[in-house]
């Protein structure tokens, strides 16, 4: 793309050379030009030493030109105007009849310049120095001139003018000569109708061609500059290259959103410029894990990682019973420091999720082996004077024993020393102060986790007394918590005379009410809430002459006043973690600080058939890390539902309900059903003249229950005819007797295996068979208003609604039995579920229903698939029918601007922790609180102008029954009048 520079003349204009040639009275004196009509032109460029005369005194005006000529001319024309003679004009050859060694050396420099600028290139790259010059020839190399000059393109430029040429003879001309021609009519530079391009050129009429290219001025417009090329460095840091191909650094003040195209907008010189970029970030992974030793492992990203998730413990769970306790990140770098150490040569997995790079790209749930082998002994890596009696020593890796230490060769005595198994540093304390100047601290002994020792070395360290006070700046700030950085490890941050105030100093309601220190942090808890955006944080204190915060020198940290920038809390909490610990403990991480969650009403287990496991116990495990206590679970999937729980801003704000599956490891030894709570021993049952079923209390492995080997029958092995089938998903056994039963018999089972391969924990049980007996009913539920469901434990088959009978009031001195109107049948992993479709249910705490089978007598058509009839007597239903809203009322004045109440009715008492104000909506108002008191559920909304007396009440939530029964949105109901 052609540029173009500007010597502006006028906001509109353009001059084409930097400086024009003006005429003045001739020096040269030429004898032969004082008449001619090229006088001037050529006396001008005689005293600018651009043309010169013969040794005779004459000019020759009309001498016809050659190449040659024209060659030098221009030559020393672009010399004049800043242009250099070629460093290498006589080294390099430029045309081919034109060598480096021509007989004519002044010709071979300015060859060399004009082939370089573009002015003459040459016919088939010969110069062809002798021939004469034509017309045509001349306008071409005046017109390159001009352009090389300027930088431009006069030709391209003319072309796409609407003007009236002068010239009529341009046909004669070679198409490039006419444009060139094209160039000097526009310009009045020729001033002919005639130009006759193919004659040749006099001295004079060159001059005077010459002379008029360089004083004319050229309306040519500015070239708007464009964006060419733009590359992103860094997510706020661009480098722009323009149409002209100058390259400009451009520092954005929003840093980009990481792979995604935006459109930014940017200044150069005083122009802006917009450009579609894209900021292309991988997203970000786990590179690499590394033991380094047996207590510590090293994470590597390709990206630099998000300090707050990166040494977030919870982000990281090794196998082998291993567990983070604490993480340190450094770029794209994060150590880990275990809570135990590993053993020599274990090899484990690391799981790595949740964590985030710079960008807030979040890594893939990652899981990579980690194999522990440490062959390197300790070393002393620092030792730092902290103070003038306090020295930190800094190993090369966690130790388990503390070593040795001997300052100055025991000359200085250390009374003191802390370390604590597992850090990679002691604190020494000295019984006197350190003198000014170098020190040596020899250590040896001590052990690391694989039991190497620190071989003994002397570590060499410079004392200066510290004068310098310790300063406080804000890390961070919420509306109920700071965090102040001090510059140096300090003490007394918590000390009863030191106070800490936002706000007003000195005013008790806006005091810090808790103070932690961990090194040269201290977190200030406040109850009363600081104001978002700017604020003020004063350290005081009471007593001037009492205990103030110091550094290890005794630099004392006087009073000061902070600035803190207050962000609000209005993100939500999320569950960032869920581990099974075992089969009686599940581990819940928060994202962060929260309330609520050692509530065991706001967890909800269920196993894999949709039952409520009940919760033992919540509590806090460390951190934001709870532990759910539960009853031993057999292995399988879960369902673990978490709700209720808010952060600990002073917005309170909400999680939204979360659920997870989780996967219980079989770690619990099966058992033996016994089918008769009551009789004492483990009965079980004979389902069929020659049968006895025995169940178990979890899945079992096919091979194992299905050995003869592992049964014995009244004591003795199992005969040759004598069969055992798996049933029941591999839940149970049916043994077949060849002999069949008699009423008193029993069976033995051995040390059969679940699935998982647990054993049943004695060598042999023996059971007692109970005798033939008709089908009973497992379970009755009321499940909706018109469904009753009946389970049995076993498949039943051809089940009618003449089998069954119900009644809505089983407490009624003449109870009223019913036939069901249907019936259905759902047989799954060996178990039948009927449901019969009764007449309104309008008792949703199902307190009085109850069903039996008709007159209380066997079935006539169902019956299990051994042919045994069903029978049971009047059993009582439990409850598993949802709440239903039944109503609701207004209580105030619209539009009188004070709150007004809107109360819900339900069809029997709600469980208090289910019920939340978002659960709700009321049609053209706000809801500003909420209260439970049994059925009956209180919405206090905000005054309305567009609301009215009658609104529509919609369930958008779920809200429970006292029985954790479910009632799902939407639902409606509308204020009566």
């Amino acid at each position: 793309m052609t540029q173009y520079k500007k010597f502006v003349a006028t906001a509109a204009t353009a001059t084409l050379v930097a400086s024009a040639i003006v005429p003045v009275a001739s020096a040269a004196g030429f004898t032969d030009v004082e008449n001619n009509g090229h006088a001037q032109a050529i006396n001008a460029l005689a005293d600018q030493g651009i043309i010169n005369g013969y040794p005779d005194g004459t000019f020759k005006p009309n001498k016809e030109l050659t190449r040659s000529d024209v060659v030098k001319l221009l030559g020393k024309y672009l010399v004049s105007k800043g242009y250099s003679i070629p460093a290498d004009a006589k080294t390099k050859q430029r045309f081919n009849d034109v060598p480096v060694n021509y007989k004519d050396p002044e010709l071979v420099e300015y060859a060399a310049l004009v082939k370089d600028a573009g002015v003459f290139q040459g016919s088939n790259n010969n110069l062809n120095a002798s021939n004469k010059i034509t017309r045509g020839q001349m306008a071409l190399v005046v017109v390159r001139a001009l352009d090389a000059l300027n930088d431009t393109d006069l030709v391209s430029f003319v072309a796409e003018q609407d003007f009236e040429r002068e010239v009529i003879d341009l046909d004669s001309a070679s198409k490039e000569q006419q444009g060139a021609i094209d160039v000097l009519d526009f310009y009045d530079i020729t001033k002919t109708p005639n130009y006759n391009p193919k004659s040749s050129t006099t001295r004079g009429q060159f001059a005077s061609f010459l002379y008029r290219a360089i004083n004319v001025e050229l309306e040519v417009p500015e070239v708007e500059l464009e964006v060419k090329d733009v590359v992103v460095v860094d997510a706020k840091t661009l480098n722009v290259t323009l149409s002209d191909d100058t390259t400009h650094v451009v520092t954005l003040e929003k840093a980009l959103e990481a792979n995604k195209e935006t459109e930014v907008t940017f200044t150069i010189d005083e122009k802006e410029y917009s450009a579609k970029v894209t900021y292309v970030v991988e997203a970000i992974k786990v590179e690499s894990v590394k033991a380094i030793n047996l207590k510590q492992v090293a994470v590597t990203f390709n990206n630099e990682v998000d300090v707050e998730s990166a040494e977030n413990e919870a982000n990281y769970a090794l196998t082998g019973d291993l567990t983070v306790a604490d993480a340190k990140a450094d770029g794209n770098t994060v150590v880990l420091t275990l809570a135990a150490n590993a053993e020599q040569q274990a090899s484990v997995e690391l799981t790595v999720e949740n964590v985030k790079d710079a960008n807030g790209s979040v890594v893939e749930k990652t899981t990579k082996a980690v194999k522990f082998f440490d062959a390197t002994a300790p070393a002393v890596s620092s030792v730092e004077a902290i103070g003038p009696k306090t020295l930190k020593v800094n190993f090369s890796e966690p130790l388990k024993e503390a070593p040795n230490f001997k300052l100055n060769n025991g000359t200085l005595a250390i009374v003191n020393t802390s370390f604590t198994a597992g850090d990679s540093e002691a604190i020494l304390t000295l019984g006197t102060n350190l003198s000014e100047g170098s020190h040596s601290l020899e250590v040896s002994g001590g052990k690391d986790y694989a039991n190497f020792a620190i071989e003994k070395q002397s570590t060499s360290f410079n004392y200066v007394l510290d004068v310098t006070a310790p300063t406080a700046t804000v890390k961070s700030a919420t509306e109920t918590q700071v965090v102040l950085e001090f510059s140096e490890d300090v003490v007394n941050a918590d000390n009863e005379n030191v106070e800490y105030y936002h706000t007003y100093k000195g005013t008790n309601a806006y005091k810090a009410s808790n103070v932690t220190v961990d090194g040269k942090e201290v977190t200030l808890t406040f109850e009363n809430p600081l104001p978002a955006g700017d604020a003020k944080i004063f350290v005081s204190y009471k007593n001037e002459k009492g205990t103030k915060i110091q550094d290890a020198t005794g630099n004392v940290f006087e009073a000061a006043t902070l600035n803190a920038n207050v962000v609000s809390d209005v993100t939500a909490p999320t569950v960032s973690k869920v581990v099974v610990t075992d089969n009686t403990k599940i581990d819940v991480t928060f994202s962060e600080s929260v309330l609520g969650a050692t509530d065991k009403a706001n967890y909800i287990l269920k196993d894999a058939a949709g039952d409520v496991v009940a919760i033992s116990s919540v509590t806090n495990l460390s951190g934001n890390t709870y532990r759910i206590a539960t009853p031993v679970l057999n292995g399988g999937s879960y369902t673990l539902t978490v709700k209720n729980v808010t952060d600990a801003s002073i917005r309170e704000n909400k999680m939204a309900d979360f659920t997870t599956n989780v996967t219980v490891e079989d770690l619990v030894a099966p058992t033996i059903v016994d089918t008769d709570n009551v009789t004492n021993g483990t009965q079980v049952k004979q389902i069929a003249d020659n049968k006895v079923k025995i169940e178990f209390s979890e899945v079992m492995n096919a091979s194992s229950i299905t050995n003869k080997a592992n049964y014995k029958f009244n004591e003795a092995a199992l005969g040759a005819k004598d069969t055992v089938e798996a049933v029941d998903g591999n839940k149970a056994v049916v043994i077949t007797i060849d002999g069949g039963l008699d009423g008193d018999d029993t069976v033995s089972v051995g040390r059969v295996q679940d699935v998982a391969g647990n054993y049943i924990e004695q060598f042999e049980t023996v059971l007692d068979i109970v005798a033939l007996s008709n089908v009973d009913v497992d379970k009755v539920e009321v499940t909706g208003k018109n469904s009753i469901k009946l389970t049995f434990d076993e498949v039943i088959t051809n089940a009618t609604v003449n089998d069954f009978e119900y009644t809505l009031d089983d407490t009624s001195d003449t109870v009223e039995w019913k036939t069901p109107v249907a019936i259905s049948t759902t047989v799954a992993d060996g178990k039948t579920y009927i449901t019969l479709t009764v007449a309104d249910i309008t008792d949703t705490t199902a307190a009085k229903i109850a069903v039996r089978t008709t007159d209380e007598e066997a079935t006539e058509s169902a019956k299990n698939v051994y042919g045994t009839a069903l029978l049971f007597s009047s059993t009582e239903a439990e409850d598993k029918y949802a709440p239903e809203l039944t109503g609701a009322t207004f209580d105030g004045i619209v539009g009188d601007g004070n709150d007004d109440t809107v109360v819900i009715t339900f069809s029997e008492d709600l469980y208090v922790a289910s019920v939340q104000e978002s659960d709700f909506t009321v049609e053209g108002y706000t809801i500003k609180g909420i209260e439970v008191d049994g059925e009956t559920v209180t919405l206090t909304v905000k005054d309305s102008t567009t609301g009215t007396a009658t609104p529509k009440v919609t369930l958008v939530g779920e809200v429970e029954d006292t029985l954790r029964n479910v009632a799902k949105g939407p639902k409606e109901v509308t204020v009566a009048e």
